[in-house]
């Protein structure tokens, strides 16, 4: 688990995390993620969360695509989230401010919690927002528990 400063949230994830490449479990809170260009992946990573993470680019579907592990995926107030899959994937839990989401790329996936909270668009109305969030879902076919929400305030 590591956490970066509340006081300083513009802090990068340390490079040495990837050099861990053992990881089972990771947990972020309050950091920049960014991957260096020579990231190889998380081959035994079965548990991601991260709280209050800005993302780079394509960075969480990079991560999510080299870790053939993952079966757990918790986003907390997360910034840079827009693709969410992977093969192995069985639970997804989501909360925050997201413009768009789009679940893919995961038939094994049983257990989904997103909760958009306040929605802040500049893409598209809570309308779309709500419909790219189940168009992502509909070819899933062992979803056993899914939970879409938007909450009054984040």
């Amino acid at each position: 688990s590591i956490r970066g400063s509340l006081s300083q949230p513009k802090l990068t994830v340390p490079l040495y995390l990837f050099c861990c490449v053992e990881l089972v479990r990771l947990e972020l809170s309050s950091f920049i993620f960014s991957l260096p260009p020579a990231f190889k992946g998380f081959k035994n990573l079965i548990s991601f969360k991260a709280a209050s993470v800005r993302f780079s680019p394509d960075s969480l579907g990079i991560l999510i695509a080299n870790c053939p592990m993952l079966v757990f995926l918790h986003l907390s107030r997360c910034k840079g989230v827009n693709f969410i899959g992977g093969q192995k994937l069985k639970w997804i839990l989501v909360q925050g401010l997201f413009e768009y989401i789009s679940v893919r790329d995961s038939q094994d996936l049983a257990y989904v919690h997103i909760d958009t909270g306040t929605l802040n668009s500049t893409t598209g109305s809570q309308q779309d927002m709500k419909c790219n969030v189940i168009e992502g879902l509909t070819n899933l076919r062992k979803i056993e528990m899914l939970h879409l929400a938007r909450s009054r305030s984040q």
